[in-house]
């Protein structure tokens, strides 16, 4: 029987690991155990090494419609008032920042559900004792599907002005707090997008605001926020579900200190880097086109490479007789082995509610272009494992 051919839209970006214990539910293991080593006779093992799978095979059956999990983003974003100094071009920072934030929300999926929260905040008046994490609690604009607040997220971007300075401290736990909250499935991506031109001013302890001739005192606010940012995007990663942070800097921000931001969320720019170059940085010179370009490199890296599986019912469907087979765009086709180290290949979220790519193979999916890549997911012959 020929089986369908489900098209899928490939945005970007990997999931987040899922607890060991929560895989496959724990209700599959003694089933897998005597098919998972086998494969169908009508798969095999190509002269370049890549696995075939015949869709027309005897044993398969169904194909599933699956759901790809949106992202969801915070854009968590810096208006102190050096945001107004000028750039190289004749505008602001602020002007440049406005016009790159509105092209990101213009270019993401409909599905991408997308938050916006400014520091110092725009919902309440911030006394000149120093800034407050209650003040943080909401966002100017609620996460939600760009189908829903696209226009609201515009036009808030465009109707904000740059001001005061920079209590990131008390804005980082709030905006990763509201991710976690978020309903969903509990391994799809969830980001912080940090763009800021300098270091935290308040801790948020109370401390308040240094005089500007007080050394000590704004050196010590400056190793108390520092540490406190690190902290919550250090908790981000650790918690479940996990909330990663990509970190942006002007020229005037501390390179080390948003290297060690991206380090501790496993977002660096590049692997390998350094003790200052691991975060998205942006000139004077060029600021919004940087701007642009790391935006856009963010926006690929943030995408799920999870797809949920509503069709089965986990209760009866043997997830040995699964496989996810693959057309790229120069049309090769494979079958992804499914992996269960998590290393290369898929597998299954908790409860197999949805399947997830990991590894060199989820790159490949999110470096190819929108709907280039072609999913099938095959159901009636044994699923293959490498080994």
């Amino acid at each position: 029987m020929r089986l369908r051919a489900l098209t899928l839209v490939f945005l970007a970006g990997c999931a987040e690991d899922i607890a060991a214990g929560d895989r496959d539910g724990g209700r599959f293991s003694d089933a897998r155990a005597s098919t998972d080593a086998t494969m169908s006779a009508e798969a095999g093992q190509r002269a370049d090494g890549a696995i075939s799978l015949d869709p027309d095979a005897a044993c398969a059956t169904q194909d599933f419609s699956t759901t790809r999990a949106p992202a969801s983003l915070m854009l968590l974003v810096d208006r102190s008032n050096s945001m107004n100094d000028p750039t190289a071009a004749g505008v602001s920072r602020w002007v440049a920042a406005q016009r790159a934030l509105t092209r990101l929300i213009m270019r993401l999926p409909a599905d991408t559900r997308v938050g916006l929260m400014f520091f110092p905040t725009d919902l309440t008046s911030v006394p000149t004792s120093g800034d407050s994490a209650a003040n943080y609690t909401r966002a100017s604009v609620a996460v939600a599907p760009l189908s829903m607040n696209r226009a609201q997220l515009i036009n808030k971007i465009a109707m904000t002005a740059a001001t005061g300075r920079t209590p990131m401290a008390c804005a980082m736990p709030g905006a990763i707090g509201q991710l976690r909250a978020l309903s969903g499935l509990a391994t799809q991506a969830r980001d912080v997008v940090l763009i800021t031109d300098g270091l935290p001013t308040f801790d948020c302890t109370g401390r308040g605001r240094c005089d500007t001739m007080d050394a000590a005192c704004l050196a010590e606010v400056e190793r108390l926020a520092t540490a406190s940012v690190l902290r919550a995007v250090q908790a981000g990663v650790a918690g479940a579900p996990v909330v990663r942070t990509f970190s942006i800097g002007t020229p005037d921000a501390s390179n080390a200190f948003l290297s060690s931001l991206a380090t501790a969320a496993g977002t660096q720019r590049t692997p390998g880097c350094g003790a200052t170059d691991c975060h998205y940085s942006i000139g004077d010179a060029n600021f919004e086109r940087d701007l642009d370009a790391a935006l856009d490199a963010i926006r690929g890296r943030t995408a799920t490479c999870e797809y949920a599986l509503d069709a089965i019912d986990p209760s009866v469907a043997n997830p040995s007789l699964i496989n996810v087979r693959v057309t790229s765009p120069s049309g090769e086709v494979r079958v992804v082995p499914r992996d269960s180290t998590r290393t290369n290949g898929w597998d299954y979220s908790g409860g197999m509610r949805s399947i997830i790519f990991y590894g060199p193979v989820c790159e490949e999916l999110r470096a190819a272009e929108a709907g280039a890549s072609r999913v099938q997911v095959l159901y009636g012959c044994p699923t293959i494992i490498p080994g």
